[in-house]
């Protein structure tokens, strides 16, 4: 058993020092999509393949960017599931379709999720919110300073 796991971790220290191996990579990601299948097919450690991706920006940017190409691809295809279901086969090409559409809204989220649109529905004027500026310094300055505590003797004259 460790024999195996010394000969994945061999393939996987090739893999890694072959100047090819990233563009091999980020080829395959961009065709296929799962970097854990195509580590299978390697026989070589996902997680190890992964971490070394990760531990340089401009690799795990042609990474990211590899994903976002699989996630295109996807959605290219949804039209041609959409158009030729079979009618009795309808929920099948639905359930094509959405699975091709969260995979691209999870890969390139810029261009394929959800917009969600905010809007403001009252007002604020500028006095106001000044005003309360004001209100909440006023109200700290005065958590702030000490109370004086005015001690100064007072002379009694009749007690001389």
């Amino acid at each position: 058993m460790g024999e195996v796991k010394q000969d994945r971790v061999a393939r996987y220290l090739a893999l890694i020092e072959e100047p090819a191996s990233l563009d091999m990579l980020v080829q395959r990601v961009a065709e296929e999509g799962s970097l854990v299948e195509i580590c299978k097919s390697l026989d070589v450690p996902h997680g190890r393949v992964l971490t070394w991706l990760m531990a340089d920006v401009a690799r795990y940017q042609l990474y990211l960017r590899s994903l976002e190409v699989y996630a295109h691809s996807k959605v290219a295809e949804t039209v041609a599931l959409a158009d030729g279901a079979d009618p009795q086969a309808v929920g099948k090409a639905t359930l094509q379709v959405n699975t091709r559409f969260r995979v691209a809204k999870h890969h390139a989220p810029a261009l394929y999720a959800e917009k969600v649109e905010v809007k403001h529905s009252g007002t604020v004027t500028f006095s106001h919110a000044l005003g309360a500026i004001a209100q909440r310094r006023l109200a700290a300055k005065r958590e702030a300073e000490p109370a004086v505590i005015d001690v100064t003797p007072v002379r009694d004259e009749t007690v001389l």
